[in-house]
């Protein structure tokens, strides 16, 4: 019985060595295949972070710089731009990869478009390197592109996702801003300012008496119901907080308005409307957002706002200001 237990222990270390043993080979034929991968993947540029990066189609170029964890526009500071439509531009050239590398019988830049680019991507490293790449015709039903770095022979074979996710236009690069989620927990104050007139909304706003009178329902099955309605009805101040909760800001009319557009849409100081949100964030700390509001386009569908802080010009429904100014007048 014995030599049994002897066995069964000396059998149960040799699992436990093999086991290891094996773990060990697997991690090594991990690591090693691992290694071949990234060694096979080939790079026309790798770094981790970058401060600068541009691009060109001839015509247009789009300049951005990094700085304090937020990318800009060059040409205008100013603008919100999307991060993250910047980050995944910045991704995709700090670290460009290609599918093939040509380094035999390349006669003529010109036989790929790279004597005359039809792209040009330059990029500024965290530690102030510059590396400009050259994208000439692309192939296969315009499935890659041909590519070389500016000091270099080698030509690249890429993907054309690279080209096709350039944008020109720095309006589809503008951040829409988020409407606070406002509720009547955590709402302090609604502020509706015009010229010198201002209208407060707080949890203790009731309905003006003219307010009153023409939402009132004088029938005699209104009278029926009067202890339902009264249960039903809503203060200023909820309807207000209803507005902007059931709404969004959707779309950009001008990323870069002039004077006259201001003045067409309504929103310069002395015409546009003040809107003042007062709440507490996710953090429990008193935070405002205020926005100003113009005239509505052609359709009478949509209106002009701006965003404190922001240059740019958005639009919102129509609904969303009518319902909003609809609880500051009940107020008055």
């Amino acid at each position: 019985m014995k030599k049994t237990y002897v066995f069964l222990a000396s059998l149960f270390l040799l699992l436990i060595a093999a086991y290891w043993g094996l773990k060990v080979y697997n991690d090594k034929t991990t690591a090693a295949e691992t290694a071949a991968e990234e060694s096979a993947v080939i790079y026309l540029t790798n770094e981790d972070t970058l401060s600068a990066l541009s691009y060109a189609n001839g015509t247009d170029t789009m300049s951005f710089d990094f700085a304090n964890t937020t990318w800009s526009y060059t040409e205008d500071d100013e603008l919100k731009i999307n991060q993250t439509t910047l980050q995944s531009v910045a991704a995709s050239f700090a670290q460009l990869t290609a599918s093939r590398a040509l380094t035999e019988g390349i006669d003529d830049l010109s036989d790929y478009g790279l004597d005359d680019p039809s792209y040009t991507l330059s990029i500024i490293s965290s530690e102030g390197e510059t590396t400009e790449i050259l994208i000439g015709n692309s192939f296969s039903s315009d499935t890659y592109y041909y590519a070389k770095t500016a000091t270099e022979d080698t030509i690249y074979v890429i993907d054309a996702s690279v080209v096709t996710n350039l944008v020109f236009d720095v309006s589809d690069l503008i951040e829409i801003p988020s409407l606070p989620g406002l509720t009547t927990d955590n709402t302090i104050e609604l502020t509706r300012s015009v010229g010198e007139e201002t209208i407060s909304l707080t949890a203790d706003t009731e309905a003006s008496e003219s307010a009153e009178d023409t939402t009132a329902d004088s029938s005699e099955e209104a009278e029926s119901t009067e202890s339902s309605t009264e249960d039903e009805t809503t203060s200023p101040f909820e309807d207000g907080i209803t507005a902007i909760a059931s709404s969004m800001i959707y779309s950009i009319q001008t990323a870069q308005p002039t004077a006259d557009e201001l003045e067409s849409d309504g929103l310069t100081s002395d015409s546009r409307k003040t809107y003042t949100l007062t709440y507490t964030d996710d953090e429990d700390q008193e935070t405002t957002f205020v926005f100003y509001a113009g005239n509505t386009d052609e359709e009478d569908t949509t209106t002009y706002i701006q965003v404190q802080d922001n240059k740019s010009i958005y639009l919102v429904s129509v609904s969303m200001i009518e319902a909003l100014d609809a609880a500051f007048d009940a107020a008055k």
